[in-house]
């Protein structure tokens, strides 16, 4: 668990090793002044996915007699099998929905493979646990199997489980939220409206999973809230896109960070995409 890994663990260690959360404990770096105090800079949605694990951990060491207010390796063991348990609940809804859309075994196999090894995934989950990534993939995948399942069967559980993942995954990243782009793929094969849909879907079941969406979502603002007074807070003030400035090129191919320069297998992407538009 180590640099951003460690603000995020901090709405966890805040309150467990310190016993208070208002006002957060963390590295300086981690903070943000706000309001009447200061912020943990980071979204807690990579906290809540972790929080299981890192309370049962908890609970073992406290159940071994250990005491203190800093990490032990029981919190470090729970993060690293949480980011291996996300990695692996992520690839198997990836395999679901391949499947379900009707991709060949052969592409589904080498698919699974070329995600963990091909691109930075296999090692923020391995080797970074304490880091977004892997939960962000995992509940991306999880949002996108439950709206082809709530697409194709207008399935109850399958609606108030789009809630709850679309919740977490703008938890845990708001900027994750662009994944809606992504949702009319699920609906391949299926020569059916938006309107035809919300005509027959279970109404109750969609108002549960709007309530779930707005339940998970407010946690963020009531934290924010708890810690400095303000409902709403911009800990990355001062970050951001330059519009007027752009770096497409280097964002792609540029040595510093370009995705394909360091992940040349995602541009299996551009077939891909010729294949689908076919």
């Amino acid at each position: 668990v180590h640099s951003d890994g460690e603000g995020y663990a901090a709405y966890l260690t805040s309150q467990l090793l310190h016993g208070t959360l208002s006002p957060p404990v963390a590295r300086p770096d981690h903070l943000v002044p706000a309001g009447t105090g200061n912020v943990i800079k980071y979204p807690v949605g990579t906290a809540l996915v972790q929080a299981p694990a890192v309370w049962m951990a908890h609970a073992v060491r406290w159940c071994s007699g250990i005491r203190g207010g800093t990490l032990t390796p029981h919190h470090s063991v729970a993060i690293a099998l949480c980011g291996l348990g996300f990695l692996l609940l992520g690839l198997e809804r990836v395999r679901w929905l391949l499947h379900d859309l009707g991709v060949a075994d052969r592409a589904v196999a080498l698919t699974l493979v070329l995600l963990p090894m091909g691109t930075g995934l296999g090692y923020y989950a391995l080797m970074a646990p304490g880091m977004s990534h892997v939960y962000s993939f995992a509940m991306i995948a999880v949002l996108l199997a439950a709206a082809r399942k709530a697409w194709c069967t207008r399935e109850r559980r399958a609606i108030l489980l789009m809630g709850l993942a679309f919740g977490l995954v703008v938890s845990i990243r708001p900027t994750n939220a662009i994944v809606l782009l992504a949702l009319p793929m699920v609906t391949m094969g299926h020569r059916r409206t938006i309107r035809a849909w919300l005509l027959a879907v279970d109404r109750r079941a969609l108002s549960l999973g709007a309530v779930l969406l707005a339940l998970i979502l407010s946690i963020q603002p009531l934290l924010w809230y708890l810690q400095c007074g303000d409902w709403f807070v911009r800990p990355y003030s001062g970050e951001g896109f330059n519009w007027t400035h752009p770096e497409l090129f280097r964002s792609l191919f540029g040595a510093q960070k370009g995705l394909f320069f360091f992940w040349p297998l995602l541009l299996l992407v551009l077939p891909g995409l010729v294949a689908l538009g076919r």
